[in-house]
């Protein structure tokens, strides 16, 4: 029916099987059907389908939500193209088609295989914005969208290389910080978007390391663990005369072969996923006699 040329058809056909798909029984019936890739296929022409969009948005949402599934329909050869389709539809004229493609494309991120498609997808960048503009535009589009929007957000942090792609593109990341400084935001929508942004932001210059003499041969170093929001493991990198001597996890370490009675430097720097933070102040020590 839903290749029918009967738009009241489609319509209703779209109707029945969004709501088959909105319970996990539901689900395994469609998934246990032989023909099941045939469906599969069927609902990605139908996105085509104006009258039967939002339904069928929301059946491939449900069907996302199973892993098995998730996996089969990214299998398919015509993937990329239903991928292409549920980023279109982000700019779809009905709102309610608009949060159940987020709705579907939050849940492909969430998802190791529906992350890593995603991040190649030659429509990424237009989905960002897509996403983003749900949260600027706080007049025409409602408090939904933008719930929806920030689902997406998170789901993306909530995997590695998605959330270091994020932290990376520049521009997406400053239209974020400026929907939240400028936009007048609800508490909840902006509480939401203000932990996303810190899950992003740029490593911080640390404070400089505590240096202790030990003795004419040797000194400790210390600081402080920095713990970023997105729980990235970080690398302390200590510098010695401007030469990086250590890198490490950890909170201190034992510098030694240093010589009596002279002067050295000490300062330090962040790493985590490729991202490096500005170097700390330098301290200065002296080693005494021997």
């Amino acid at each position: 029916m839903l290749q029918s040329s009967s738009i009241s058809l489609t319509h209703n056909a779209s109707l029945a099987i969004a709501r088959i798909t909105s319970t996990e029984e539901g689900c395994a019936r469609i998934i246990n059907q032989r023909c099941v890739h045939k469906y599969f296929l069927t609902f990605i022409s139908a996105l085509d389908l104006v009258d039967c969009q939002y339904n069928i948005v929301l059946t491939i949402a449900c069907l996302f939500n199973i892993e098995s599934c998730q996996r089969n329909m990214l299998s398919l050869n015509e993937s990329s193209e239903m991928i292409e389709k549920l980023v279109n539809l982000l700019f779809a004229s009905k709102a309610e088609t608009r949060k159940g493609s987020c709705l579907a494309l939050s849940l492909l991120a969430l998802n190791k295989h529906g992350n890593q498609r995603i991040l190649e997808h030659q429509s990424m960048e237009k989905m960002l914005f897509g996403i983003v503009s749900f949260l600027k535009d706080t007049h025409n589009h409602d408090h939904d969208l933008s719930l929806f929007s920030l689902f997406f957000l998170k789901s993306l942090i909530c995997r590695k290389k998605s959330c270091v792609m994020l932290r990376d593109n520049k521009n997406i990341k400053l239209m974020m910080m400026e929907v939240y400084e400028t936009c007048n935001l609800n508490t909840e929508i902006s509480d939401k978007l203000n932990s996303i942004l810190l899950s992003i932001e740029d490593l911080p210059k640390p404070p400089p390391p505590l240096v202790k003499v030990k003795s004419a041969f040797s000194v400790s170093i210390s600081w402080e663990v920095y713990v970023p929001q997105n729980n990235f493991k970080v690398l302390y990198h200590i510098i010695q005369d401007g030469v990086e001597i250590f890198k490490l996890h950890g909170s201190s370490v034992i510098v030694d072969g240093l010589r009596p009675f002279s002067k050295y430097s000490f300062a330090m720097f962040y790493s985590s996923e490729g991202a490096k933070s500005s170097l700390s102040e330098v301290v200065f020590i002296d080693t005494p006699e021997s």
